[in-house]
């Protein structure tokens, strides 16, 4: 069964139109990291923002800084996608962490480059839908007439079937003090 939803999610990220994009976004990061490989990055703040001038703050060749960001994200990632509670969200918290180390390498290389990646990514983000898990419920809605099949039919009570009813009021005080303690 594990295998069976294993494979499902996979099949539901490789053909998104959503991740499809967003990887060939991340792709494109191949072409710019050969145009800056060996590069001396500077890593500059600002002065007088008013009038453009900007000091050196630190310098660092690109693949050191590469190697930097890269690790800082990869460990923070893996946590991530090891707290999830799916295949499909530890897929997009690792597509979110490789959009945000495209975003941070092009604008501490090229501001402009940085700019047109984030504007790229955002796009992608308003214009096509993320996919959105549409299986089966395992909640089912209480009307007297799915209360008799269920639970109070003699068929249920023959086969041994405990009911449980869970009754849901999101306004009052006591649902809203869980919801704060849940850790989901």
């Amino acid at each position: 069964m594990a295998d069976s939803l294993t494979f499902t999610s996979l099949q539901r990220f490789l053909r998104s139109e959503y991740y499809a994009l967003n990887t060939c976004l991340i792709g494109t990061y191949y072409l710019f990291r050969r145009a800056h490989v060996g590069s001396i990055v500077e890593l500059k703040t600002p002065v007088d923002l008013w009038k453009g001038e900007f000091t050196t703050l630190h310098s660092a060749e690109f693949r050191g800084l590469e190697a930097q960001v890269a690790a800082t994200l990869v460990v923070t990632a893996i946590f991530r996608s090891y707290r999830s509670t799916s295949l499909d969200a530890s897929l997009a918290t690792i597509l979110g962490f490789s959009q945000l180390f495209v975003i941070i390498m092009s604008c501490l290389v090229d501001g402009a480059a940085g700019l047109h990646y984030l504007a790229a990514f955002a796009l992608v983000f308003l214009l096509v839908n993320e996919p959105t898990y549409t299986g089966p419920s395992k909640v089912d809605t209480l009307t007297p007439q799915t209360f008799q099949e269920a639970c109070t039919s003699s068929a249920a009570a023959a086969s041994g079937v405990a009911c449980v009813v869970y009754l849901h009021a999101p306004w009052h005080a006591r649902q809203v003090a869980l919801r704060l303690r849940s850790p989901l």
